[in-house]
């Protein structure tokens, strides 16, 4: 079975109230490694990657469950990217990339 199908499979199973809250947990989770690796407490960054698939993959959940369209996602990080660029740029006192 692909991993789509899983995890359409996983997140109809659990629901949308039970995966926001997983949602939740697993940023949470990402949240407080990402500290610890900063502070130095820990130094591989295998659990940062595990934190950073277990976000992803409730998060495609999630996106399944409301049905947000993946290219309309895509468009808008884009577009934000985009919008940052300039940002930067104009603080640099730069043209535009």
């Amino acid at each position: 079975m692909a991993n789509e199908i899983k995890l359409k499979y996983i997140a109809n199973f659990y629901g949308k109230e039970k995966q926001v809250s997983q949602l939740d947990e697993e940023m949470a989770e990402l949240t407080i490694t990402l500290h610890k690796l900063l502070r130095g407490k820990i130094a591989d960054t295998h659990n940062l990657t595990e934190e950073i698939a277990d976000v992803e993959n409730v998060l495609s959940q999630i996106k399944i469950l409301f049905g947000v369209n993946q290219l309309e996602v895509d468009l808008v990080k884009s577009a934000k990217i985009n919008r940052e660029i300039g940002r930067i740029t104009k603080e640099l006192g730069y043209g535009k990339v």
